[in-house]
């Protein structure tokens, strides 16, 4: 029986030495575990802290892009403004140019009157010439004949 009972004790002392290395191998898990944790903790935080700081630099771009967009939205409504006062500017100008063409062919029908009227007045100068001459000839004629008339007579 003594026997029997070393045996039980001899097993039990070697499943307590098992039982033993078995808990050291999972402290040593535990422990490579709690190292992994705080080195994931570690890594989590610093993501944490480089996506905090990429979210600020985003805001910061995305503030500027939407200052960019006011101001081009600014130079637009401007834009539009120059082009409305040019139109505008235009029109005025194409009436300008139409009042300007009808004073111009207003002046050249004027300008043929006048130089029809003053071809009409020199050709009527020249008839009143040719008359003027033919009279002056024919007065001529007419005292040179008295003349020999009255030479004639004397």
């Amino acid at each position: 029986r003594i026997q029997g009972g070393n045996i039980g004790l001899l097993n039990l002392a070697v499943q307590i030495k098992e039982f033993a290395e078995k808990e050291n191998i999972l402290q040593d898990q535990i422990i490579n575990l709690l190292n992994d944790k705080q080195i994931l903790a570690g890594n989590l935080t610093k993501q944490l802290e480089q996506n905090k700081l990429t979210n600020q630099q985003v805001q910061i771009q995305i503030s500027q892009l939407e200052q960019k967009k006011i101001d081009l939205e600014e130079k637009l409504t401007q834009a539009e403004a120059n082009i409305q006062e040019l139109k505008f500017k235009q029109e005025n100008l194409i009436e300008q140019k139409e009042k300007l063409e009808n004073r111009l062919n207003q002046f050249q029908i004027n300008y043929e009157q006048i130089k029809q009227e003053r071809i009409n007045k020199v050709k009527s100068l020249s008839q009143n010439q040719k008359l003027t001459s033919k009279l002056k000839a024919k007065l001529e004629k007419e005292y040179a004949q008295l003349k020999q008339k009255l030479i004639n007579e004397e």
